[in-house]
């Protein structure tokens, strides 16, 4: 007999499969009723609706005993079957690393030397081998919307303007200078008055430079004289190295030049050049494994969302705790 019913599955009771799989496990009403502590008359009840939702008698009942209907025997096989998926349930949690799938969308600025960042993109990886990672390097100042507009899983990238809807995890403090090339006549020197840089020939770094470092270039006249301009951290170091004029720079990424004196930092470590990268996502995303696993390991890592910080984004560095500078 065959049954056309619409969203069976959703309005059926599961509640009769179960039933139904005790009485055909236990052969009989009776037995079942016994197995799960409940009347006979509730089992009977029980067995006596699904057969209504089926249309089909399951089960004969009698003298000669119990004995499943071919109906009855097709519908067993069905439920062995879901019993046995849900069987697999627990396990299958306990080993979701090794069988979540997915991807996950991150937006970063470029060259960002950080060892925290490192360890938590190694962890994650090490725990969800096959969770795809998908970065693209962008300008910093995109990356907030492409968040808000759920173009994006995460963004990592310093932030001028705190967005009430988005969280943010510190990640670290990322220190710029003001770097010249091994012929330049400040090589190897400290250059304290900044209004004297102003003359000098300056490498831009374009839609990349973050807005706290523009507001300490302009309050200087810094870069008045362009010497060369990229949006690639990569190339402008290249052009500094060139010798087509100072630059700022991250110190994690100019740490190897520093050691080879190929390139020399003019400015000490200020709070003005420093920057504070954050981890960015929005909360109110549908809710995804493979971001709230990575959102794990950021805490893991010690890096939880920052009110404090994150209200220094919107007021400015006058109000952090002071910064002391280390000796050059």
């Amino acid at each position: 007999m065959t049954i056309t019913r619409t969203k069976f599955a959703r309005s059926l009771d599961w509640n009769l499969l179960k039933t139904f799989n005790e009485i055909a496990q236990a052969q009989g009403v009776t037995a079942a009723s016994i197995a799960l502590s409940r009347k006979q008359s509730t089992i009977s009840h029980s067995l006596k609706k699904l057969e209504n939702e089926l249309g089909v008698r399951l089960c004969i009942r009698g003298p000669a005993g119990f004995k499943l209907t071919d109906e009855g025997q097709i519908l067993i096989e069905y439920c062995n079957s879901i019993y046995g998926k849900v069987d697999e349930i627990p396990n299958k949690l306990d080993n979701l690393s090794e069988e979540l799938h997915g991807q996950l969308k991150i937006q970063m600025i470029s060259n960002l030397v950080s060892p925290e960042l490192d360890e938590i993109f190694s962890r994650y990886i090490r725990h969800y081998p096959y969770i795809e990672l998908d970065i693209d390097i962008v300008p910093w100042e995109g990356i907030s919307t492409a968040i808000l507009r759920n173009n994006i899983d995460i963004g990592i990238a310093p932030v001028s303007t705190r967005h009430k809807e988005l969280n943010y995890n510190h990640l670290f403090r990322e220190k710029h200078r003001v770097y010249c090339n091994s012929d330049h006549p400040l090589f190897g020197k400290t250059e304290n008055n900044f209004m004297a840089l102003s003359k000098e020939k300056f490498v831009l770094t374009g839609n990349d430079e973050p807005a706290q470092l523009t507001k300490f270039r302009l309050r200087y006249n810094l870069g008045h004289h362009t010497g060369g301009i990229s949006s690639s951290l990569e190339e402008a170091k290249r052009l500094t190295l060139s010798g087509a004029g100072i630059c700022f720079l991250p110190e994690g990424f100019t740490e190897r030049e520093v050691r080879q004196n190929v390139l020399w930092p003019i400015t000490r470590v200020l709070d003005a050049l420093t920057l504070d990268i954050f981890i960015i996502t929005h909360p109110q995303i549908p809710e995804r494994l493979a971001l709230q696993y990575f959102l794990d390991e950021v805490v893991r890592s010690g890096n939880k969302p920052s009110d404090e910080m994150a209200r220094t984004v919107q007021t400015g560095s006058e109000n952090r705790e002071p910064y002391r500078p280390k000796a050059l």
